[in-house]
């Protein structure tokens, strides 16, 4: 049973940040309900980033348990789950400068290459 336990996580991770970033892009498009989308953007940004990060340690605890350690980070499985931690990571250092202009322009593109 608890090797269902990281697909399924991740699953419920990836959709909800997927609704997490269509709150920041639908800021952009909406003028009206801008403030409202941004703040529940802000608010579920950091659990999403938590989501990931415990996902990421499941599957990598998944694999420790499962497998030889020779396997443990050799594939390209692991690397994608880096790469996405990496991402959310540098999105989330981000939004804690966003009276930058430049950073508040950089901010989207972490979120778009993570979701891509």
């Amino acid at each position: 049973m608890t090797e269902y336990l990281h697909p399924v996580a991740a699953v419920l991770v990836l959709a909800l940040l997927a609704y997490t970033a269509s709150l920041g892009l639908r800021s952009r498009r909406a003028p009206r309900r801008r403030g409202e989308l941004l703040r529940r953007h802000a608010t579920l940004a950091p659990w999403m980033a938590a989501g990931v990060a415990a996902s990421w340690l499941g599957g990598l605890g998944m694999v420790a348990l499962t497998r030889p350690r020779a396997e443990l980070a050799a594939s390209g499985h692991f690397l994608l789950g880096t790469g996405m931690l990496a991402l959310l990571l540098a999105s989330a250092t981000t939004s804690r400068r966003m009276d930058r202009a430049w950073i508040r322009a950089l901010h989207p593109w972490f979120g778009a290459a993570l979701i891509l």
